[in-house]
Protein backbone atom coordinates (compact mmCIF):
# COMPACT_ATOMS: atom_id res chain seq x y z
CA UNK A 1 0.00 0.00 0.00
CA UNK A 2 2.44 2.49 0.71
CA UNK A 3 4.42 2.21 -2.70
CA UNK A 4 1.30 2.87 -4.29
CA UNK A 5 0.73 5.69 -2.59
CA UNK A 6 4.40 6.61 -3.62
CA UNK A 7 5.91 6.25 -0.31
CA UNK A 8 8.83 4.21 0.63
CA UNK A 9 9.57 1.95 4.13
CA UNK A 10 12.97 1.65 5.04
CA UNK A 11 13.82 0.14 8.19
CA UNK A 12 17.37 1.54 9.56
CA UNK A 13 18.84 0.57 13.24
CA UNK A 14 20.71 3.83 14.19
CA UNK A 15 18.47 6.78 14.92
CA UNK A 16 20.57 9.07 13.73
CA UNK A 17 20.91 8.23 10.15
CA UNK A 18 16.92 8.34 10.27
CA UNK A 19 16.49 11.21 11.48
CA UNK A 20 18.82 13.15 9.20
CA UNK A 21 16.64 15.38 7.19
CA UNK A 22 13.32 13.95 8.61
CA UNK A 23 10.09 16.07 8.65
CA UNK A 24 8.77 13.93 11.51
CA UNK A 25 10.11 12.48 13.93
CA UNK A 26 7.65 9.87 16.09
CA UNK A 27 8.12 8.09 19.20
CA UNK A 28 6.62 5.61 21.89
CA UNK A 29 6.97 4.63 25.29
CA UNK A 30 9.58 2.03 26.27
CA UNK A 31 7.75 0.01 28.76
CA UNK A 32 4.68 -0.40 28.26
CA UNK A 33 2.54 0.60 31.58
CA UNK A 34 0.86 -3.40 30.78
CA UNK A 35 4.40 -5.12 30.45
CA UNK A 36 6.45 -3.19 33.56
CA UNK A 37 5.17 -5.80 35.93
CA UNK A 38 5.83 -8.65 33.64
CA UNK A 39 9.63 -7.20 33.13
CA UNK A 40 10.07 -6.27 36.88
CA UNK A 41 12.25 -3.40 37.95
CA UNK A 42 15.52 -4.91 36.22
CA UNK A 43 13.66 -5.90 32.93
CA UNK A 44 12.18 -2.43 32.71
CA UNK A 45 15.80 -1.08 33.72
CA UNK A 46 17.17 -3.28 31.11
CA UNK A 47 15.23 -1.93 28.26
CA UNK A 48 15.89 1.54 29.27
CA UNK A 49 19.41 1.18 28.08
CA UNK A 50 18.84 -1.02 25.46
CA UNK A 51 16.69 1.96 23.68
CA UNK A 52 18.85 4.83 25.36
CA UNK A 53 20.48 5.27 21.79
CA UNK A 54 16.95 5.95 20.41
CA UNK A 55 16.19 8.72 22.85
CA UNK A 56 14.83 11.75 21.06
CA UNK A 57 16.22 14.78 22.54
CA UNK A 58 17.81 17.95 20.98
CA UNK A 59 20.82 16.50 19.30
CA UNK A 60 18.64 14.10 17.71
CA UNK A 61 16.68 16.74 16.24
CA UNK A 62 19.26 19.18 14.97
CA UNK A 63 19.59 16.34 12.65
CA UNK A 64 15.99 16.49 10.99
CA UNK A 65 14.79 18.78 8.86
CA UNK A 66 14.73 22.56 10.69
CA UNK A 67 11.30 22.72 10.06
CA UNK A 68 10.89 18.95 11.45
CA UNK A 69 7.75 18.05 13.90
CA UNK A 70 7.57 15.73 17.06
CA UNK A 71 5.10 13.51 17.90
CA UNK A 72 4.82 11.06 20.35
CA UNK A 73 2.18 9.00 21.87
CA UNK A 74 1.13 10.82 24.95
CA UNK A 75 -2.79 13.21 24.65
CA UNK A 76 -1.95 16.61 23.77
Amino acid sequence: QARSGGADIVVISSAQEAAKGADCIVTDTWVQMSEADQLGEGGTRRRHLELMPFQVNDQLMSLAHPHAVFMHCLPA
